[in-house]
């Protein structure tokens, strides 16, 4: 074994997380998100995302625009998810 293939082996024996955990967490975390701007929509920083992509209807809606941050189209994407688990289970 060559000095890259020991180097990313130690790595990955010190990581504790599984690319599912991470999925997992980081899903979390922007549902906290989409959270706390449904409910806290008047904290400053809640404003400045409604200027920047407007108010949480547009969350709700699920609208993309180009120009909008990975960030944002993170959350959406995890509001989809989240519609559509629910619909399967309703249907399922």
């Amino acid at each position: 074994m060559g000095q890259l293939e020991d180097n990313m082996s130690t790595k990955r024996q010190r990581w504790p997380w599984s690319e599912k955990d991470l999925r997992t967490f980081n899903a979390a975390l922007l549902g906290k998100w989409q959270w706390d701007l449904f409910h806290k929509h008047e904290e400053p920083w809640a404003k400045i995302l409604d200027s920047k992509y407007g108010d949480w209807r547009a969350l709700e809606e699920g609208t993309i625009a180009n120009q909008d941050s990975i960030w944002w189209k993170d959350i959406i994407s995890i509001l989809h998810q989240q519609q559509n688990s629910a619909i399967r289970k309703e249907t399922g």
